[in-house]
């Protein structure tokens, strides 16, 4: 456009040119490719930031959780020291039956 020119407007060259060659919707690609990379970005950072609460708040809860790992270790201990006193109990049950029905038959 000789007007665009004429009037020294380089935003009336630059838009007949891009519409001279063609690309003229590539500024609006480029707007909305620019958008999604913002939004790409920003969800990264919250998900970055989400991943740095969830390790920091892991770190703090290290303890309590080793506090716990000990105490149900100590309850499988406890269960299976119960269930060998109890098959110990069951066993001396077992032989005194026997031993008195051997007296009662003997």
């Amino acid at each position: 456009s000789k007007q665009a020119v004429e009037v020294h407007d380089p935003l009336k060259l630059l838009s007949w040119i891009e519409t001279m060659m063609g690309t003229s919707e590539l500024a609006e690609r480029i707007k909305e490719a620019d958008q999604q990379i913002k939004e790409v970005l920003e969800q990264t950072i919250a998900a970055d930031e989400e991943c740095e609460r969830l390790s920091s708040r892991r770190e703090s809860l290290a303890p309590e959780v080793a506090k716990s790992n000990q105490c149900q270790e100590l309850h499988n201990k406890v269960l299976a020291q119960r269930r060998s006193l109890l098959q110990s109990k069951h066993d001396l049950t077992r032989v005194a039956v026997s031993k008195s029905e051997e007296r009662l038959v003997g």
